[in-house]
């Protein structure tokens, strides 16, 4: 049985090409023959073999019922993917975005459009047209076909009934609902504004950049890196936000627009304007007609069990527990009850975890309707199918959640996700990478957003992570991500003690970046501080040796601890004082 995941959609923009993709796939349709014709001309300047040549051929022209994923999506190549031959349908049917000088096979060169896309892009338009209800996947078999919808969509006669056919798909889809939902205070928002709403808050796979860093980052790059900020410094729930305005622009339901911003982060301040949407007059009516109106009905929405969660250590016990919830809220049930039912299922979570995921079916686009402790999910959800063999226990990172929740009564709790980042699985080094600066992000956040702390997220190389400060004192801070505990080796040692020295010496051109100017000058007492998953082996051997040789306190913190004491400065137990005031070279507890 094979294993994907579906409902969450970054890549893929282009309606006009998601029509004619799966147009493609019915038989005798005007674009099946367009197809048909792309891969005589793919196969003739050699971008295809002769076997994939004949084989996806075949399957177009046979008229399939259903489509095997790999056929559709392609192989790829173990070399370089903008490189590799086209082996998919969906790959055939998107043109790439470079021009290309290809000779066919009698000798004669001509420049074009690459006549195909990558496998990465195909498989984004497979899960879109999925998502959407316009194909339909099986798991058993790895296959899709296409549903009423998409064969109405594929025979659409005009223009009109195309765009009216593709609203209603669209309309489907519960994230289009929820950007919809907030744009439609008529305010022009920007994809920062958008992410922060959208998704599982407090989890992996949902992460939005606060939109005063990017703009503090952004402002103070050099000249020649402001395009990288503006390119890469978003989160996973920002791209799905940008992606999903993107269809909405080309639907007119909302439309483009600068919006003026003031920014004051970290001692700076900041006016600009960044790009953003405002939705139109069809746009609330396209939520008027989600939702339904005099005799029209409500449009179902879709819900696949893999889109409610994705990057989570824990993603197949989060879905199992949020797809009964679902399940349970097709009729008003109150907290007590779903608490009672869910222990039945043999889920025993307390009942903070099943009202933040309650919380959190709005923020995805499931409409919950609320009468005290009393839930009912007033949407008709579609396609939510449970695995017979469901996860009912989480892992030790859900345990210690469960541990910390209850807690929480001041601060948000989509700071759980510093625990979810401090335990970070990810088995790339691009996830990796990803996941640590999310740390340290949602760790500079913590301190400065929520607790008053003067501070900055520095990240990048030859600097620490973030630095912190309150009235005189201030800590140099190192993020560390390790699922099985961190010992503060020799190498992060030193790297510490690195930072301490150009803290103290303050020489100018030392390092290049100056990072230590971001202290004020009334900052005169340090301390440093490790904050990791949990400690473990010497670590206090280490703190010590840093003690020893540079004079300063320091200490380390499990994330659990941080944000209990998080949550005793928040609510005014402790103060900001008395966390700097901690450090005794050994680890800080709640």
């Amino acid at each position: 049985m094979a294993r994907r995941t579906f409902g969450w959609v970054q890549n893929p923009s282009d309606l006009k090409a998601l029509k004619r993709i799966v147009g493609s796939l019915v038989s005798g349709s005007d674009d099946n023959e367009w197809l048909l014709g792309k891969l005589d001309t793919i196969y003739r300047y050699q971008r295809m073999t002769e076997s994939d040549y004949l084989r996806l051929r075949a399957v177009l022209a046979n008229g399939e019922v259903r489509y095997k994923y790999a056929d559709l999506k392609g192989k790829g190549s173990s070399g370089n993917r903008r490189n590799a031959l086209c082996s998919g349908i969906v790959q055939a049917a998107v043109n790439g975005q470079r021009k290309l000088s290809l000779t066919d096979r009698a000798g004669n060169t001509a420049q074009m459009k690459k006549p195909y896309t990558d496998d990465w892009t195909a498989d984004g338009f497979i899960r879109w047209a999925i998502s959407t209800g316009l194909l339909k996947y099986d798991q058993t078999t790895d296959t899709c076909e296409v549903t009423d919808i998409g064969r109405r969509l594929a025979n659409a006669a005009t223009d009109a009934e195309e765009m009216e056919i593709l609203g209603e798909a669209l309309l489907r889809y519960p994230p289009v609902y929820r950007i919809l939902s907030l744009l439609s205070d008529g305010e022009i928002h920007t994809k920062f504004e958008l992410g922060n709403k959208l998704g599982f808050k407090g989890e992996r796979g949902f992460t939005s950049i606060p939109q005063d860093d990017f703009v503090y980052d952004f402002e103070t790059a050099q000249a020649g890196r402001k395009h990288g900020v503006k390119a890469n410094l978003e989160g996973d729930s920002d791209k799905y936000a940008r992606g999903i305005a993107r269809w909405c622009c080309q639907m007119g339901w909302v439309i483009t627009g600068r919006k003026a911003v003031s920014v004051d982060a970290y001692g700076r301040h900041f006016d600009t304007v960044l790009n953003g949407w405002k939705i139109t007059r069809e746009g609330n009516r396209a939520i008027a007609r989600s939702k339904g109106y005099s005799r029209h009905p409500s449009i179902p929405k879709i819900v696949t069990y893999e889109m409610l969660a994705t990057k989570s250590s824990n993603a197949d016990y989060l879905r199992s527990r949020r797809a009964n919830i679902i399940k349970l809220l097709d009729r008003e049930k109150s907290l007590e009850q779903i608490v009672r039912r869910m222990r039945d299922l043999g889920f025993q979570d307390d009942a903070a975890f099943y009202t933040d995921d309650i919380r959190n079916f709005t923020n995805i686009g499931i409409r919950v309707e609320q009468n005290g402790d009393r839930y009912r999910i007033i949407d008709n959800i579609v396609g939510l199918n449970i695995p017979d063999t469901y996860a009912v226990r989480g892992d030790h990172v859900i345990a210690i959640k469960g541990e910390v929740i209850n807690e929480l009564r001041t601060l948000d709790h989509a700071y759980l996700e510093l625990i979810d980042l401090a335990f970070s699985d990810a088995n790339t080094a691009a996830q990796r990478n990803a996941d640590a600066r999310e740390f340290e992000i949602k760790t500079a956040q913590l301190f400065t957003r929520e607790l008053g702390f003067g501070g900055v997220w520095l990240g990048g190389a030859d600097k620490p992570d973030v630095i912190i400060f309150d009235g005189d004192k201030g800590t140099i801070i190192d993020n560390k991500s390790y699922r099985n505990g961190f010992s503060i080796p020799g190498a992060a040692r030193d790297e510490m003690m690195r930072y301490i020295e150009q803290n103290q010496r303050r020489q100018q051109g030392v390092p290049a970046n100056e990072w230590w100017r971001s202290f004020p000058e009334n900052v005169v007492d340090f301390s440093f501080l490790f904050i990791t998953s949990y400690l473990t082996g010497g670590f206090r051997d280490s703190l010590q040796y840093i003690h020893n040789l540079r004079g300063i306190n320091g200490g380390g913190i499990a994330v659990k601890n941080l944000l209990l004491i998080a949550e005793q400065i928040k609510s005014g137990v402790k103060t900001r004082q008395d966390f700097l005031t901690a450090m005794d070279n050994n680890e800080i507890v709640a």
